[in-house]
């Protein structure tokens, strides 16, 4: 109805409605501004019972809107508390916090007496600087901001992690559509191309006009085995093109995982897969972008290791299932 025809009550109630609606959560708003402008109007029409008015007007909705309140206090009511962290979690989060404070100050100690960082992976614990009670107070500040920040992320997704993997509402299920197992093979097919014939002329870095590969000669001795990773990927999907989601596809996708997973160990124990190359152009960052991509390949290795184990998994449990 065009705002001009509405009468007074209908544009009032309108307004609230719409002040009321901006303020709740998009999923299950629309529910919860009905239910209130029930609430509403059965307020309005008691006030206006128990004053002998024949309906309620305006004034009476106005009244009865009072007594509800301001629509985003109303709202507030309605909408999910912003926590981080969970009250209920708040002890758990300080015992946890507290203890991974104390395991890092323990670490950065006998860093400090080694005298030199401790290695695990990408990841380093430095000794304490030489400066004395501010290089001290300096570690034990940054040490905890790191853990503090570390267990608010950790805190923060488990609810998340936990609803994902409930078995009452996780699926297992495979997207065997035509459309899907399709679009999977062809992703894999382009990276395997894009790997096998253009990665020397994509990954590159130019020294004027010289192009200099990214790739390592590790990274040309591995690549068989991830393009037949790919290989197998696409055979995994054309197997759910055809015959669908059956305990022998799922069985057959779970060895999938099961190599993938054991092949990202393996390229985790070897060399460097990308580095800059030798030339005189790049010797001033050569050394620290080395380490920082070598450290950023361990941890993509490890992230596809552990989606590679994940799904293993998964598709263990599915083929039980079906």
């Amino acid at each position: 109805m065009p705002n001009s025809h509405r009468t007074p009550t209908e544009r009032l109630l309108s307004d609230y409605l719409g002040r009321l609606r901006s303020q709740l959560p998009v999923q299950g708003g629309d529910d919860i501004r009905r239910e209130l402008e029930s609430s509403l109007l059965d307020r309005a029409e008691g006030i206006a019972a128990e004053r002998g008015a024949p309906r309620a007007d305006a004034a009476i909705l106005r009244e009865a809107m009072h007594e509800v309140g301001e629509p985003e206090d109303v709202a507030s009511s309605y909408a999910p508390r912003g926590h981080v962290v969970a009250p209920e979690h708040y002890r758990a989060f300080l015992v946890w916090t507290t203890m991974a404070f104390a395991v890092h100050l323990v670490l950065v100690g006998v860093a400090t007496a080694a005298d030199r960082a401790i290695h695990a992976g990408p990841f380093a614990v430095s000794p304490v600087g030489p400066h004395g009670f501010l290089s001290v107070a300096a570690a034990a500040i940054h040490a905890l901001l790191l853990d503090v920040g570390l267990m608010v992320v950790v805190f923060a997704a488990a609810p998340w992690v936990r609803r994902f993997a409930s078995p009452a509402r996780l699926s297992f299920g495979v997207d065997a559509a035509p459309r899907s197992a399709g679009a999977r093979a062809v992703l894999s097919i382009l990276i395997g191309c894009i790997l096998a014939f253009f990665r020397d002329r994509l990954f590159v870095v130019m020294d004027g006009p010289d192009a200099h590969p990214l790739f390592t000669p590790w990274f040309s001795a591995v690549l068989p085995l991830i393009l037949s990773l790919l290989a197998f990927a696409v055979i995994v999907d054309a197997l759910y093109l055809m015959l669908g989601e059956t305990k022998a596809t799922l069985a057959i996708d779970a060895l999938h995982g099961l190599a993938t997973l054991a092949v990202m160990v393996h390229l985790t124990r070897g060399e460097p897969l990308f580095q800059v190359p030798v030339a005189e152009a790049f010797d001033s960052f050569r050394a620290p972008i080395n380490g920082f991509l070598d450290d950023l390949g361990t941890l993509v290795l490890l992230a596809l290791a552990g989606v590679a184990a994940v799904k293993t998994v998964r598709r263990l449990v599915r083929a039980a299932q079906v």
